[in-house]
């Protein structure tokens, strides 16, 4: 991985009176680029040491700095593990598979900065909203008018999100974890939330409520000295220490999260839409009633990936999954009116770039994007397409919607594997990075030879006009590579990940199951949800039915296991 860099896995516009600013998600930092010079003018957190007035301007609530350290020099990692379990520590070895009762390997605690996995903005252009995947934190930040970033508020929920988005009013940001639940947390901290009182909860010694002068047959005297062996009996977990609400939950793993307004009784009403890995859609009430399921999406074979309310027609939702297929509902009905599956139409495309360590028969729909052509003429119709784009892929494909029915457009080829594709209506512009550590097609090897920074995101024109498609012509958007002078990112190394973080057991499943490299498990991800067949199932079950330790659900109550 010599001199490879980051690429830009999440991007989002912001709007400031003077210019437009891209913030782009690299690896631990955020990175602010302007669209007049094409060049970052802030980072986020900083490395250097400037001016002390910038310090007071971005704030000193940003995370610690990592420490310099001499050459040849390691940050000492230190394992803690409980008396119980420090004897019993068996360490895998070539990364091969866990065999039925043996114990996980532990987790060895990371010192470095957390990746950034999810960054959205506000349309007003004041607040970015950042999801960090290793301390699963939610951070705020204010965008002053330099664009430069000031960490407000982190916050931890108890699971790494999987999505987030704004409630309508953008007061409040909706975040999804892949354990099911969706949580309100206000965009601004309020001033008047009565923070818990949180009491210490000492361990204290347990005593079995049954003893020997009340126990007498020997499988209950077994039962009781078993109880008596038990030393101490843990205090509770406590929930997040800040405002936050528990909306809605699926019994499955989440993958996709949105909000779409629609019509009840004649009032226009606030609905949140949710995918998870067991093939559903969701349809909720909006806050305060999301108890109330207003309608289902189903039809889904495999894991429903994206999510995608269409902004020119919002009763129209586009649903991506890991068929792969494309799936226009009427989401409000929960009606299905059409499925466009990519393989049977585009497979010669996609075989043509796909390489042969790769199955055609596992590949999911990574993103949808809306864009809109900009008008020729004064009361000229806009023009729309839908870009989609498939995991692992260097390919961006173009849909045409009309009455409920996509159609095949356009499909750029690039040099690098499409991460995310962002429309910058003021330029008529579409912005799309690209993976620049692994070889177009891959998510496991890395590349022999680094990418010039330069060649990180890609800038096409969009057109409205005939094309050809399926050798008919047909009118329709498509993307025109532009001229404009390519955008630059400071280019932030990844050799951090050969080391802890890459080696202990993030690198040894991707090297079992022959899915991601290290990197490829940050900014991919989606194959992890394929549900295993077969033999691939039965091991998968093992590995559930042995967990990952002893629990106790928050608010639980305390159970009485002596015997009858």
């Amino acid at each position: 991985m010599t001199n490879l860099h980051y690429p830009a896995n999440k991007l989002c516009l912001v709007y400031q009176d003077s210019t437009d600013i891209i913030l782009a998600a690299t690896g631990t930092y955020i990175q602010s680029l302007s669209l007049t010079t094409k060049k970052p003018f802030s980072i986020w957190p900083r490395e250097d040491v400037g001016d002390p007035s910038d310090d007071e301007d971005l704030g000193d609530d940003r995370p610690a700095k990592r420490p310099k350290l001499e050459t040849g020099e390691k940050p000492s990692l230190r394992l803690e593990t409980s008396e119980a379990s420090e004897a019993s520590i068996d360490i895998k070895v070539e990364g091969k598979p866990r065999q039925k009762g043996e114990r996980r390997t532990p987790k060895i605690p990371d010192t470095s900065l957390p990746h950034v996995s999810h960054l959205i903005a506000t349309s007003d252009g004041k607040h970015a909203i950042a999801v960090t995947a290793e301390d699963k934190a939610v951070r705020v930040f204010g965008i002053n008018k330099s664009g430069n970033l000031k960490q407000l508020s982190s916050r931890s929920l108890p699971k790494k999100s999987c999505a987030i988005t704004l409630s309508h009013d953008e007061k409040t940001i909706l975040a999804a974890d892949k354990f099911g639940d969706v949580y309100a947390v206000p965009l601004l901290p309020t001033t008047d939330y009565q923070r818990k009182t949180l009491t210490p909860q000492l361990d204290k010694g347990f005593k079995p409520s049954a003893s020997e002068l009340t126990v007498h047959t020997k499988g209950n005297l077994d039962a009781l000295k078993q109880q008596q062996l038990q030393k101490q009996k843990h205090a509770r977990k406590e929930g997040p220490d800040f405002e936050h609400k528990l909306v809605l939950g699926h019994v499955s793993l989440l993958t996709d999260l949105a909000i779409a307004t629609g019509e009840v009784e004649g009032k226009d009403r606030p609905f949140i839409l949710t995918s998870d890995r067991d093939e559903h859609i969701r349809v909720s009430r909006g806050i305060p009633q999301t108890h109330v399921i207003h309608s289902f999406c189903l039809g889904h074979t495999e894991f429903v990936s994206k999510l995608c309310i269409v902004p020119w027609d919002p009763k129209v939702l586009i649903a991506g999954n890991g068929e792969p297929s494309l799936r226009v509902y009427d989401w409000q009905a929960g009606q299905e009116h059409s499925r466009y599956d990519i393989l049977e139409h585009l497979r010669d495309e996609i075989e043509s770039v796909l390489p042969p360590e790769r199955s055609i028969d596992k590949l999911a729909v990574s993103g949808i994007w809306p864009v809109s052509c900009a008008r020729a003429q004064d009361g000229e119709p806009s023009r729309h397409a839908l870009l989609v784009a498939l995991e692992g892929l260097p390919l961006l494909f173009s849909f045409q919607l009309s009455n409920f029915g996509l159609r095949h457009i356009q499909t750029v080829k690039l040099e690098s594997n499409v991460l995310e594709a962002l429309f910058l209506p003021k330029h008529n512009v579409v912005v799309v990075t690209v993976d620049t550590a692994h070889p177009p097609g891959f998510y496991k090897g890395y590349r022999a030879e680094p990418v010039q920074k330069e060649n990180d995101f890609k800038f096409y024109g969009l057109r409205h006009g005939e094309i050809m498609s399926d050798l008919l012509p047909i009118e329709g958007v498509c993307l025109e590579p532009s001229s404009d002078a390519a955008l630059e990112i400071m280019p932030i190394p990844i050799d951090s990940l050969s080391d802890k973080r890459a080696t202990d057991e993030t690198e040894a499943r991707a090297k079992y199951e022959k899915t991601y490299s290290a990197l490829g498990e940050l900014i991919y991800g989606l194959e992890n949800l394929r549900k295993r067949r077969g033999k691939a199932a039965e091991e998968e079950d093992d590995v559930a039915d042995e967990g990952e330790g002893e629990g106790e659900l928050e608010g639980a109550p305390d159970i009485d296991t002596a015997p009858l």
